[in-house]
């Protein structure tokens, strides 16, 4: 009987001594522990770089009272929030009591550097066509849009027909936006006609005003900036 416990011992001592795979230039080397985890048992962190307002958290909670939590906050040794502030403050809202989390290892500079690109990274993708057709989709299926973030001006431009026309000062996009710099907006410029940012399209067209003042504006330069920036296309 010893030696068959000497046997099992000696294959265990094996399988924990086993060399993990070797993992190529940006793989993760550990994956977080993801539990659910009390929300009052969470803490803010003090040197967060975003405020949310209640515009923010108000359109975080109906997504979240729509979809449900579909990813996790992200918190470390502590419970301390790196990831996820404006998730908290709107699951506190809707009287929630747990919320699914990661325990990140970072530390120092790396948990502050990503605590920052976790909000800036993702500013950097641009709507696509697909944006306007999906959003026709969940209307028809009867889902909710005031879940998807987009203040009521935004859903009405994506919502609009090209044929409804825009505006005919390329200064100024048709629809308008309430919103933040995120929400999109349908311009229509001459046949060209798209969807861009709210915040890029107002950057292009304090460029116009600038150019126009001085007298050197190119429309058709400025029609090409617009469509390097959004999904613009010939309208038809």
């Amino acid at each position: 009987m010893a030696k068959k416990k000497s046997k099992k011992k000696a294959t265990k001592a094996k399988a924990k001594g086993k060399a993990a795979p070797k993992l190529g230039p940006g793989e993760p080397s550990k994956v977080p522990n993801q539990k659910l985890i009390s929300i009052g048992k969470l803490h803010p962190d003090p040197e967060n770089v975003q405020d949310h307002g209640p515009e923010s958290v108000e359109a975080i909670a109906a997504s979240l009272a729509e979809y449900g939590q579909q990813k996790p906050i992200v918190l470390d040794g502590r419970l301390e929030l790196i990831a996820g502030h404006g998730n908290v403050l709107a699951a506190q809202g809707l009287g929630w009591s747990k919320m699914w989390a990661v325990v990140s290892d970072l530390e120092g500079a790396r948990r502050l550097g990503y605590a920052i690109a976790d909000n800036q990274t993702s500013k950097h993708a641009t709507w696509n066509e697909n944006l306007k057709v999906n959003v026709a989709k969940i209307a028809e299926a009867g889902g909710d849009l005031t879940a998807l973030g987009f203040s009521p001006s935004a859903l009405e431009a994506l919502r609009a027909d090209d044929e409804d026309g825009g505006a005919s000062d390329p200064t100024t996009p048709d629809g308008g936006s309430e919103g933040g710099g995120n929400d999109p907006v349908r311009f229509q410029f001459g046949e060209y006609a798209g969807l861009v940012e709210a915040h890029v399209y107002e950057e292009f067209r304090q460029n116009y005003e600038d150019a126009k003042d001085e007298g050197h504006v190119l429309l058709s330069d400025i029609v090409g900036l617009l469509l390097a920036a959004t999904t613009g296309s010939p309208a038809s």
